[in-house]
């Protein structure tokens, strides 16, 4: 895959015209802030992007990515995605980065968690799911397109680890992922 990058001081600018040829958008994290992640995309670029999947584009929304996948951001949903942090018998209760264990398909991985999203049960095709039971990654159809989200970070490397002064316990979680980006692509 060839990979561009969209924003400002970017190879291509914030419009919905950045988005002709593209077969995958990728929203990444970032902020705890779904409101004002949101309002930081111009109102063209928002339908530029909803009016993409909904014509046969596949998006990918990883934590923030997720959470701007509802109501308050591109719209995927009707309602707005919810946070993890709070379900009972989770065992991150605030904002602090930490390992959560993630079972991604029959594989359960310890993987990086930085308020990451609970997703929507509605028309989901699962990928992986939190201690709880709740959804962690999941694929979806919007119009003729997909959404793939995921709550947490699988793509963290060592340095977001070493950063937060954490110990991933079993390596590297990218590749659990991958059946999800595949299928968004299919």
């Amino acid at each position: 895959m060839d990979v561009a990058f969209i924003g400002p001081h970017e190879e291509f600018p914030l419009e919905s015209s950045a988005l002709s040829g593209v077969a995958l958008y990728a929203q990444p994290g970032g902020g705890d802030n779904i409101r004002a992640a949101a309002q930081s995309f111009p109102a063209d670029f928002i339908r530029g992007v909803s009016d993409f999947v909904a014509t046969g584009g596949s998006y990918l929304g990883i934590c923030m990515g997720a959470y701007l996948a509802g109501s308050e951001g591109f719209g995927f949903f009707s309602e707005s995605v919810e946070g993890e942090v709070g379900v009972p018998d989770f065992p991150v209760k605030d904002n602090t980065d930490d390992v959560v264990a993630v079972t991604w398909g029959d594989t359960l991985r310890w993987t990086y968690f930085q308020e990451g999203a609970r997703l929507p049960g509605d028309g989901a095709e699962a990928y992986a799911h939190y201690e709880t039971g709740d959804l962690a990654a999941a694929c979806y159809r919007f119009g003729d397109g997909s959404v793939g989200l995921i709550g947490p970070h699988p793509e963290a490397d060592p340095t977001w680890f070493e950063d937060a002064d954490l110990f991933d316990q079993d390596g590297d979680d990218w590749r659990y992922a991958l059946p999800l980006v595949k299928r968004i692509l299919s």
